[in-house]
């Protein structure tokens, strides 16, 4: 399978080797409206299959609780097999660390936080289909 990518103002998602990859644009402030646009985006490019996703926020400036609420529900979770969040400051590790241990009531996929992409790579590997 060949890369595909999708190029969005506040994310650039691509497709390689069966895994996600999610990449936030520096200084991106996620509201609601924007993730809900986000997960449509992500829903896009999956074509409806379900797909280990990395997530590397280093870029990320803000996200608001609608935003994270948004995107640990059924519906923000939707096609997502497995999710390796890369941070790469104490602000994502925290929105990481929040994202894992206070949006989920249970997560209904593994989800990781890690600090280098080769190693999120590589645990994602497992859970391709």
């Amino acid at each position: 399978m060949g890369n595909e990518e999708l190029d969005t103002k506040y994310v650039h998602f691509e497709l390689s080797d069966n895994i996600l990859l999610g990449t936030y644009k520096s200084g991106s402030e996620i509201t609601i409206e924007l993730a809900k646009e986000m997960v449509e985006s992500r829903l896009e490019i999956s074509k409806g299959k379900s797909y280990p996703l990395l997530i590397d926020g280093r870029g990320l400036k803000s996200i608001d609780k609608k935003s994270r609420d948004y995107f640990s529900s059924e519906e923000g979770r939707r096609g997502i097999a497995a999710v390796a969040l890369l941070a790469g400051s104490v602000f994502t590790s925290f929105i990481g660390n929040f994202f894992l241990k206070i949006s989920y009531d249970k997560p209904t996929f593994p989800t990781r936080l890690f600090t280098e992409e080769s190693t999120a790579l590589k645990w994602l590997e497992q859970f391709k289909d």
